[in-house]
């Protein structure tokens, strides 16, 4: 299977969603992206592309040397490297050196501010990467904000919004939490370490038993005090339990399984 690139640049895209996008653009840039990625090789670095999110890594001084390349590159496809988006990050010991001032000041360093403090880090594909501190202040900001969706769920939801009977809200919101939001939080967990996301998982699970709460009608708060009643809530529904799963307790098992499926891409089949 080989690509043979045209003589033209087609100004024709396809429509957002489209299926074929996905793969018709991931093909089109596949050589610029393996060209910069040898370019980083040479320094033990490397290139990683999630559809138009790449992340070069590598020595300061060499990333900043490939970076204007990878634009061209890109360009000769007809894309342009959004400059402005990009952020970088470095260990906190490299952040005062005045070389690596001097590289990045076109690239500002990533960074999240909570009012009382800067944190140091950038977002890879959804998951929070940089300073430990910084990872824990972008999962509480992500609690707020599926908090604030689901609290607009719930009202949504909400049995006393409706006056025909026929309209079923509470099973409707059942089945959204029960197979959809729970599992919100297992991506993050998957990627991260657990001991960086116990404060985020205690919360995720206490904003789901809310909903649970809502749906059913049960004082779960109440059922909490009785810890072998609130295993039926937690256990699977195989087991004749609610399946309410813990994000608390299965964030291990969540990272494990990141870990196996990231190491199988590191074996040399050769």
């Amino acid at each position: 299977f080989k690509v043979v690139p045209a003589s033209f640049l087609s100004e024709d895209g396809t429509q957002q969603g489209a299926v074929e996008g996905g793969p018709l653009f991931h093909l089109a840039v596949a050589d610029s992206n393996f060209d910069s990625n040898a370019e980083l090789l040479s320094s033990g670095g490397a290139l990683i592309a999630g559809s138009d999110d790449t992340l070069l890594i590598g020595p300061p001084d060499l990333v900043r040397a490939v970076i204007p390349n990878h634009s061209s590159r890109v360009a000769s496809v007809g894309l342009e490297l959004q400059a402005s988006k990009t952020r970088c990050y470095t260990l906190p010991e490299n952040r005062t050196n005045p070389e690596y001032l001097r590289l990045i000041e076109d690239f500002p360093a990533g960074s999240l501010s909570d009012g009382q403090a800067i944190y140091y880090g950038i977002g890879v594909y959804g998951v929070p990467f940089g300073d430990d501190d910084y990872v824990q202040a972008s999962l509480r900001k992500k609690h707020v904000h599926i908090t604030r969706d689901f609290t607009e769920i719930r009202e949504t939801f909400d049995q006393s919004q409706y006056s025909a009977a026929s309209v079923p809200s509470r099973f409707c919101l059942w089945s959204l939490t029960s197979s959809c939001f729970q599992r919100y939080g297992n991506y993050l967990c998957r990627h991260l370490n657990p001991s960086l996301t116990r404060e985020f998982a205690q919360l995720l699970d206490s904003s789901v038993l809310s909903l649970v709460g809502t749906s059913t009608g049960l004082d779960l708060e109440s059922i909490r005090q009785h810890p072998f009643v609130f295993q039926r809530v937690r256990a699977p529904v195989r087991h004749r339990g609610m399946g309410i799963s813990s994000l608390e307790e299965c964030r291990f098992a969540e990272f494990l399984g990141g870990v196996l499926q990231g190491l199988s891409l590191l074996l040399d089949y050769k």
